[in-house]
């Protein structure tokens, strides 16, 4: 059953309308006649419509009035098909871009013609409504993601952010709209990729993870990493990018204080009387210890192995030390990778560089073993 609210003032009209609807026997047609705009809003105040025909001149409003009020009271449940007495396109225009979703030229109106166009502004409306849906829904994903989410015209310059980049950036949505990365204050230079992901938009190609940074008033770097995919037209013409972006200057901090502490260590190593190295494990296909690499070598294990560091980082053990090996070293350093349990083993060596009694010590750290 299609429920219908004819808003006109001619009685005659109204009949003729009701009649031309009635035409189409197939379809069943419930319709309501109200002769002024108040009496149409209190009708839809109290009803639910799936069309309203609104003629735009009544007794009580006229024209650009009469549809803002009717959009405002059932835009988004009716769909609103105005009626003119004469050809006025401009007016016409005007009601669609309030809302409505067609109109009709009463003189020149039949039956075919008037289910044509309510067909048309039902489809039209339902498209209206999904649209609305997927935006609110989107709206709903930005609002609590940590990321945020941006659009950019084919020039570069940002047309829509999602209000939570203020959380990251400090910077408002509206002071990046129509301007550019450069424009708002990236620095270039701190990413080292920067011309692959101009050569990237050049070709119209997506892109990942580019990272950059801003000033902030402090003079410290704020470090974002953004990503993106190009958008075309039905025509296939590129318009631009959309995409989205993170904070990652905790992640770049971090990255920071571990070279930072790793520099502290390495020092403290180097003067150290005592040899050090750091053995990585190597896992075989099954996550077990294969073999050990060196990841770290200080001065006096290069004095006492007679080996450079240069010589020795990221080769193996078992290539590289034989001797320990076959001391035990190998077995000593993977069991306290599994179990976190400490070794403390003396062993006398004649070969090679190694001549003496030593004393070798291990401890876990994460996937390495420290020995000394």
């Amino acid at each position: 059953m299609l429920s219908v609210l004819i808003i006109e003032d001619s009685p005659t009209n109204a009949k003729i309308i009701q009649k031309l609807l009635l035409d189409k026997k197939e379809d069943q047609v419930k319709a309501r006649v109200e002769a002024t705009l108040d009496a149409g809003l209190s009708a839809v105040a109290g009803e639910k419509f799936d069309i309203i025909l609104l003629d735009l001149e009544l007794p009580d409003s006229s024209g650009v009035q009469t549809v803002n009020q009717m959009v405002a009271a059932a835009g988004e449940i009716s769909a609103i098909i105005v009626m003119t007495s004469t050809q006025d396109d401009e007016l016409a225009l005007n009601s669609l871009a309030m809302g409505c979703q067609d109109y009709l030229i009463k003189k020149t109106m039949n039956s075919e013609m008037l289910w044509r166009v309510i067909r048309y502004s039902m489809e039209r409306r339902s498209y209206e409504s999904v649209v609305r849906d997927a935006k609110e829904r989107f709206a709903d994903f930005a609002s609590v993601s940590s990321d945020w989410y941006w659009e950019m015209e084919r020039n570069g310059r940002f047309i829509y952010l999602s209000h939570n980049c203020q959380d990251s950036t400090g910077i408002s949505p509206e002071e990046f709209l129509d301007q550019t990365l450069l424009e708002i204050g990236m620095r270039a230079e701190t990413n080292v990729n920067w011309s692959a992901y101009v050569q990237c938009q050049r070709e119209r190609r997506s892109f990942r993870d580019l990272e950059f940074a801003f000033a902030t008033e402090a003079g410290d770097p704020q470090w974002f990493s953004v990503s993106g995919k190009p958008l075309f037209d039905k025509a296939g013409h590129f318009v631009g990018y959309r995409g989205t972006g993170k904070d990652i200057t905790l992640d770049r901090y971090a990255e920071w204080e571990l070279r930072r502490n790793k520099a502290l260590v390495d020092g403290i190593l180097s003067t150290s009387l005592d040899g050090f190295l750091v053995l990585t494990k190597v896992p075989d296909k099954f996550g077990k210890v294969a073999d050990f690499k060196f990841s770290h070598v200080n001065r006096r294990a290069e004095e006492m192995l007679k080996r450079s560091r240069r010589d020795l980082l990221g080769k193996l053990l078992r290539r590289e030390m034989p001797h320990m090996v076959a001391h035990g070293l190998l077995d000593h350093a993977t069991t306290t990778v599994d179990t976190g349990v400490s070794f403390d083993v003396e062993h006398f060596y004649d070969k090679g560089a190694m001549q003496g009694w030593f004393r070798i010590i291990g401890v876990k750290l994460e996937d390495n073993v420290v020995v000394t």
